[in-house]
């Protein structure tokens, strides 16, 4: 996103950590960032996921500050006012869950069951309903459910009912709100992802390149993160020249293939023919 800002745009980045801390730890800091932003009176701002839209878009905008999202799950009429919805704009995001588990099925050709893993957070509950409606879904011969789990416990308990199910592959998403029972503090999604690497005992697959760049997932597929930031710069730049902007959302829609070497050679895997293309990335 920075980089395709018009040549000169000064940026500042500012965190809600509403990934980690609890929810009143990140309202008091919604508060604070609201003061921050109307002090330093940005000509645009950028928010970029669910929690940030929903704490802060209503306030921004009754400012009349000029705002532009990316990173949204939800339909982003729930965040605003019909008053205020016609004055929105961003970039929506739409991970490919259901064209991801076919796109990669060359991995796992023999599995009859795919689960897709997330915490209790208001972003999985988001993709829960959306995907799911709560009711499991068939396609092309995978039965694809979903689990959510709450603490760092009950990933493992799951972990434990599935390792043994050679027709069960796994994908994991939000996975950023585990708490732990020892000591009642957050487990990292680092953390979480390692102890998968060293428990689960198949390959973990995503819908986000990220933990595949840093082999901890054997591949993903999915929409481009840079896609999305650049989608989002193009809409500020032409609100930074007074320029219209010529849709109101948008939603890039390719999708690319991730894969880790590392992680091929820890499961003593080759990379489907049917893969090489100039849309896959290989992370060695």
């Amino acid at each position: 996103l920075k980089l395709a800002l018009l040549a000169k745009t000064k940026t500042q980045t500012f965190y809600l950590d509403s990934k980690r801390l609890t929810s009143n730890l990140v309202q008091e800091n919604s508060k604070v960032l609201l003061k921050t932003i109307k002090s330093i009176a940005p000509d645009i701002v950028f928010l970029c996921d669910d929690n940030a839209i929903k704490l802060l878009i209503k306030e921004l905008l009754l400012q009349q500050q000029k705002v532009v999202i990316l990173g949204v799950n939800a339909n982003p009429r729930q965040y605003v006012s019909i008053q205020l919805f016609p004055v929105l704009k961003g970039v929506l995001e739409r991970p490919l869950y259901f064209r991801a588990i076919l796109e990669l099925k060359k991995f796992y050709p023999h599995a009859t069951k795919v689960t897709i893993l997330m915490d209790n957070t208001v972003t999985s509950n988001i993709i829960r309903k959306k995907l799911f409606a709560d009711k499991t879904v068939h396609h092309d011969g995978i039965t694809v459910d979903y689990k959510q789990v709450a603490t760092f416990q009950q990933l493992k308990t799951f972990i434990n009912q599935i390792n043994n199910q050679p027709d069960h592959q796994l994908f994991v998403t939000t996975l950023f709100n585990l708490t732990d029972p020892k000591n009642a503090e957050k487990k990292s999604y680092d953390s979480v992802l390692n102890w998968l690497n060293r428990h689960y005992q198949k390959p973990l697959f995503s819908f986000w390149k990220t933990k595949v760049r840093e082999h901890l997932i054997l591949a993903a597929y999915g929409p481009s993160e840079e896609e999305q930031g650049r989608a989002a710069a193009s809409m500020g730049n032409d609100i930074l020249l007074g320029k219209k902007v010529a849709y109101q959302f948008v939603t890039p829609q390719n999708g690319l293939l991730y894969i880790s070497q590392k992680q091929l050679d820890k499961f003593d895997l080759k990379i489907p023919t049917i893969y090489i293309s100039p849309e896959l990335t290989i992370y060695r």
